[in-house]
């Protein structure tokens, strides 16, 4: 183990047990790993296979990533340190990454009514309270109740999306429609910024010479020009978000969050349960 913790004081444990039985077999007990060339020679290398998009980690017993009885919750959960040694380091990284509190948004009367007659106007008791504000926001953008019961979210992505937010501070959509919709003040409050490259001389020269979709080359240009450190948000066209999958699959791309709301009836909805 690289460090002391939970699982290292139950191994401690389970050998104090074993010697007691055993009188006449020797168990010894060694130290955890702890800071090392060799280690960090490892760190090294699993950093590059995660850029590659390779990384192949024996973590089929992970309880944030396949269902252990008694964890069956805990499944696709931002997972948080509990070393000691890592403990202070998250603290001062989330801190450093975090901004300082700013004022909270205060909507608009007309705003706040319409979100208190959406609280009001069905039971949301079912929805994970961390999907709540995404599924209002969409009912009052729609019009429409039932959009709240369309919506999938991978485990974590509401978590993952805020804190992306935050740390990376770029969004990037595949149309300027979609750019255009984000609330102004909100983006000007947390210092985040947008970027759409449908309409740029580039992305006009890749669509024509690749034959693939505007939208599509715009996706292609932010993996190129942001790498990973963005919230990809897809609202009008199924290619873009094919072509983003194409890049997460065959190049290891892996944007914070993606949002994929495209329109339309030709490829709608087999982008999305691609995505999915």
């Amino acid at each position: 183990f690289l460090f002391d913790g939970v699982l290292v004081k139950r191994i401690y444990a389970a050998a104090d047990e074993q010697a007691a039985r055993e009188p006449g077999v020797e168990v010894l007990k060694a130290a955890y790993l702890g800071v090392h060339a060799h280690v960090a020679d490892v760190m090294l290398e699993r950093a590059r296979e995660a850029v590659e998009g390779r990384a192949a980690m024996n973590c089929t017993l992970c309880k944030y990533r396949v269902q252990i009885v008694g964890f069956e919750q805990q499944v696709g959960e931002p997972q948080r340190a509990h070393h000691l040694q890592v403990r202070d380091l998250t603290a001062r990284a989330q801190s450093a990454a975090i901004p300082a509190r700013t004022a909270p948004y205060v909507p608009h009367p007309i705003e706040a009514e319409s979100m208190d007659i959406i609280q009001a106007g069905r039971d949301w008791s079912g929805f994970p309270p961390e999907h709540l504000t995404v599924l209002q926001r969409l009912v009052h953008t729609s019009g429409d109740f039932a959009v709240a019961d369309e919506i999938y979210f991978s485990a974590g992505a509401a978590q993952a999306g805020m804190k992306a937010l935050l740390r990376c501070k770029r969004v990037v959509t595949d149309v300027t429609m979609v750019q255009t919709g984000l609330k102004r003040a909100v983006l000007e409050q947390l210092g985040v910024e947008t970027w759409c490259g449908v309409h740029d001389p580039e992305s006009h020269l890749m669509a024509q010479n690749l034959g693939m979709t505007r939208s599509a080359a715009g996706i292609r240009r932010a993996w190129q020009k942001f790498g990973n450190d963005i919230v990809l948000a897809i609202g009008d066209a199924p290619t873009a978000i094919t072509e983003a999958v194409r890049l997460i699959r065959e190049h290891g791309w892996r944007p914070q969050l993606v949002i994929g709301l495209p329109v339309g009836f030709v490829g709608t909805r087999e982008s999305k349960d691609e995505l999915r």
